[in-house]
């Protein structure tokens, strides 16, 4: 897992996620669609999990 942003806006990460997914969606397997929501307090962080 990789941690690429991290910001006090919820809508700043899930913006960010929905780009690089769309940007990238020939190497993505966004299964669960991403976005945990604004679950709890700031910070919120955006990551990638790779799969060897």
């Amino acid at each position: 897992m990789i941690v690429l942003y991290q910001t006090s806006s919820i809508g700043f990460v899930s913006a960010l996620e929905a780009d690089l997914v769309e940007h990238n969606w020939e190497f993505t397997e966004n299964v669960v669609a991403g976005g945990g929501g604004g679950v709890g307090d700031p910070p919120f962080f955006l990551y990638v999990v790779l799969r060897y």
